[in-house]
């Protein structure tokens, strides 16, 4: 995949492509060059020789297009979200129902409630 990019907010393009074992090649600026690191062909999006040899030699080179590949596909899973994140999340709502609670009936429930536990659905 080509995607030489001025601005890009996160790369998410760039890591659905690497989801898929494609080989890459983007820009060496702002997230682009962070989430893609070493697993893309990384290049100036503001020199177009640096981009014409680079889509060359992607295009040339089999053996380069598979290792891109092998190692693009191991940079999503560096993005998935941790565990803690979901208890974070499942925390949040517990404290946001135990205060909803509390405000509603003015009752000092909130305590209980906030212990709800990680079976509390999202």
């Amino acid at each position: 995949m080509l995607f030489p990019s001025l601005y890009e907010g996160f790369g998410l393009r760039v890591l659905e492509a690497m989801s898929l074992g494609t080989g890459v090649m983007t820009s060496n600026t702002a997230a682009l060059n962070e989430v893609a690191g070493d697993a893309a062909l990384l290049v100036d999006p503001l020199d177009i020789r640096a981009m014409t040899k680079a889509t060359q030699k992607i295009d040339a080179d089999g053996d380069l297009r598979a290792d891109l590949g092998q190692r693009g596909s191991n940079v999503p899973g560096y993005f998935r979200r941790k565990p803690t994140v979901n208890a974070s999340a499942v925390f949040m709502v517990c404290y946001l129902r135990a205060r909803a609670n509390h405000e509603a009936d003015g009752t000092s429930r909130m305590r209980a409630t906030v212990a709800c536990s990680t079976r509390a659905r999202l």
